[in-house]
C-alpha cells in the first residue's frame, strides 16, 4: 500500500490471496467440490470478503494453519493463529479450535449451547462485561457493534441450524464414521450456529462477522453428512435439491435483504489503464 497508490492493485493481490487458499482448503477436505462451493456463496461467506478485507487475509491464514492441528504442529498452529490476530482481532477464535477435534454432540457441544443461552439470556451485563475487558486489553471493540440494537435474521439461523440438526437426528447414523477433520468442521458448523443465535437479541453486525470464522464448516459438512445418511441412488436427488434450496436463499439474503447493487466492479482493461 506504501509502494503503490492504486488500490485496485492492493484488492486483487489480497484477494488472489485469499480466494486461491480457500479453494485448495475447500476442495481438498470436501467430498462433493461443487457443492461445497456452492453453499460457500450462497451463505454470503465470499461476498462478506469483498467489505472485510482485513479478516479475509486473516481467515486466509488461519486456513493455512488448519492442517497444523490435524497433525498436532501446536507451535506452527499457534504461531498462524497469532499472527492472524495481527490482521483481525476476532481471530482469537481459533486459540480454542483445538478443543473442538472432539466428536460433535458430546458435552462440549451442551456446554457451548449452555453458554449461548446464558449469553442470550443476560446479553446486555454479560456482553458489556466482555467489551469493558476487551477494551481494558487494548483490544478494538466498539460499544456501537456489541449494541447496535440490530438483530441477525431468523430465516438466516434456521439456515444456519440445517447442518446441526441433521447431525443431530442422525446422530447414530453418522457415530463413528468421522475422522478428525469431519469433526472439526461439523463443530464449527454447530459453533456457526450459536454465534450466530446470539444475533438474534443484538449486536447483528459483529455475530455475522464472527460466524464467518467458521461457516466453512458448512459448506464441508453438508456433502460429507448427505453421502453417509442417503444411499447412492438417492443421494442425486438430495444434491438438487439442497442447490436449488441454498440458490434460493443466496438470492433472498443478497438481493432482498442485502443491497448487493453498491458493490461495483472495473473490467481488466480498466485496472490495466489505471495502471499507467
Amino acid at each position: 500500500k506504501k509502494i503503490i497508490d492504486n488500490y485496485h492493485v492492493w484488492f486483487l493481490l489480497t484477494s488472489f490471496f485469499n480466494a486461491w487458499i480457500v479453494v485448495k482448503f475447500l476442495k481438498h477436505y470436501s467430498e462433493h467440490f461443487s457443492i461445497t462451493i456452492m453453499v460457500y456463496h450462497a451463505l454470503g461467506t465470499y461476498l462478506m470478503y469483498l467489505a472485510a478485507i482485513k479478516q479475509s487475509i486473516a481467515i486466509g491464514i488461519l486456513l493455512i494453519a488448519i492442517p497444523y492441528l490435524f497433525r498436532k504442529k501446536w507451535l506452527l498452529y499457534y504461531s498462524l493463529v497469532i499472527l492472524a490476530i495481527l490482521f483481525h482481532t476476532h481471530s482469537f477464535l481459533f486459540l480454542v479450535l483445538p478443543f473442538f477435534i472432539s466428536k460433535p454432540w458430546g458435552k462440549l457441544t451442551y456446554v457451548c449451547i449452555g453458554i449461548a443461552l446464558f449469553a442470550m439470556a443476560t446479553y446486555d451485563n454479560t456482553l458489556g462485561a466482555f467489551m469493558e475487558y476487551a477494551q481494558s486489553i487494548g483490544a478494538n471493540v466498539a460499544s456501537i457493534e456489541v449494541f447496535d440494537d440490530m438483530t441477525v435474521s431468523p430465516i438466516r439461523v434456521a439456515v444456519y441450524a440445517i447442518i446441526p440438526l441433521i447431525s443431530l437426528l442422525f446422530k447414530k447414523q453418522i457415530k463413528n464414521k468421522s475422522n478428525i477433520a469431519d469433526n472439526l468442521f461439523l463443530n464449527m458448523s454447530i459453533l456457526s450456529l450459536l454465534i450466530l443465535s446470539i444475533g438474534l437479541v443484538n449486536g447483528a453486525n459483529l455475530f455475522a462477522r464472527m460466524v464467518g470464522y467458521f461457516e466453512l464448516g458448512i459448506a464441508l459438512s453438508l456433502p460429507w453428512l448427505l453421502n453417509r445418511i442417503f444411499t447412492l441412488r438417492s443421494r442425486q436427488f438430495v444434491y438438487v435439491a439442497a442447490f436449488l434450496c441454498f440458490s434460493v436463499y443466496f438470492v433472498y439474503d443478497s438481493y432482498m435483504i442485502k443491497d448487493f447493487n453498491h458493490y461495483r466492479a472495473i473490467s481488466v482493461f480498466e485496472f490495466i489503464k489505471s495502471l499507467f
